[in-house]
């Protein structure tokens, strides 16, 4: 058993935020982006992480996630959404249709970037999953 606490990364990109929170002590278990470039980028760089994914998370139900890799709960969910030129739409739009994979993964923290005032807010990730 691993006394490390479990982190998924969405949005992972070429993992900055991934390096860095195994650096800070924490393991990852699953880091997802569709851009791939930056998952093979990840792949080289952090070949020890078991699940990297090349899979657009709001494609698919969170039920697919846990069944993939075989862990349905986690202690944090870090992320770093893409950005554009509207962050209100993009950032918004894709944070929003993550959220029901946020939600089933239970985390007991949640460390998103590039989030804008206003996005979300605990009542709204609540009512996305349902």
């Amino acid at each position: 058993m691993n006394s490390k606490p479990a982190f998924i990364d969405l949005f992972c990109g070429c993992g900055g935020f991934t390096l860095g929170m195994e650096r800070a002590g924490f393991r990852c278990v699953a880091a997802l982006d569709f851009n791939a470039p930056a998952v093979d980028t990840l792949r080289r760089n952090l070949s020890h992480i078991k699940y990297i994914l090349e899979r657009d998370i709001t494609q698919f139900r969170p039920d697919e996630l846990a069944g993939l890799i075989g862990v349905d709960t986690v202690d944090v969910i870090v992320g770093g959404p893409p950005f554009c030129l509207v962050p209100t739409r993009c950032v918004g739009m894709q944070f929003r249709r993550a959220a029901p994979s946020i939600q089933e993964s239970r985390p007991a923290i949640m460390l998103m970037t590039g989030l804008v005032k206003g996005i979300a807010s605990k009542t709204e990730v609540k009512s996305e999953g349902k």
